[in-house]
């Protein structure tokens, strides 16, 4: 709605590819041999991010909310196989690159509700405008969470990290590892909605 800074672009992302099937990760025909699982569902990882991601356009298409710049709202195809169609994106953008001024990416959303929220590179704004805009979503919203101004995981790349390369900022929502983290038992039932719906709020705030 700003005439000043419509021309910049905000990125809300989520990646909706998971790891396929039992054969596709080397397991040979063991499902087909015993009846077990052979889909990996990827529930958390990262059918979350992706429900919140459409939530969130949902909420600016529907709920007609404005925002000062233009939004962009992506669901990246290729994340486990090399983050593919996020640096894509950031090589064939919208505008220039340059005028992408954040990047809010979802990544595993979706479990470890009595942990806090991890959200990571809230430092990569200058003169700390990223966390101040994330701390105020967290407060209004009553989500809780751990805020890191760096990404504090091994092998933390994610779709966030195509647009760090290119000095984007951004903040990485991840609710954190668990026993069905890239296994066939991740499944939806497992997931904490009440928990995604806190995350759909202060992103809400945060874009």
């Amino acid at each position: 709605k700003d005439p000043e800074f419509k021309g910049e672009y905000v990125v809300a992302g989520a990646h909706y590819d998971h790891v396929g099937t039992a054969e596709t990760k080397d397991f040979g025909r063991l499902g087909s041999k015993t009846g077990a699982d052979t889909i990996w569902n990827g529930a958390d990882d990262n059918g979350s991010g992706t429900s919140c991601l459409l939530a969130l356009a949902r909420v600016f298409g529907e709920g007609r909310l404005e925002a000062r710049r233009s939004i962009v709202f992506i669901a990246f195809s290729g994340e486990e196989a090399g983050l593919v169609g996020s640096r894509w994106y950031t090589q064939h953008p919208l505008g220039s690159i340059d005028k992408h001024v954040f990047m809010l990416n979802l990544d595993m959303v979706g479990r470890n509700p009595t942990r806090p929220m991890e959200i990571h590179g809230v430092g990569s704004g200058a003169g700390g405008v990223v966390r101040k805009a994330v701390e105020r979503a967290v407060e209004a919203s009553g989500l809780k969470a751990k805020i890191n101004d760096e990404v504090k995981l091994v092998g933390g790349d994610s779709d966030h990290s195509s647009f760090a390369d290119k000095k984007v900022p951004y903040a990485f929502f991840f609710s954190g590892f668990h026993a069905d983290y890239h296994r066939p038992s991740d499944h939806p039932e497992k997931l904490a909605y009440e928990n995604m719906v806190k995350v759909v709020h202060t992103s809400t705030d945060i874009l």
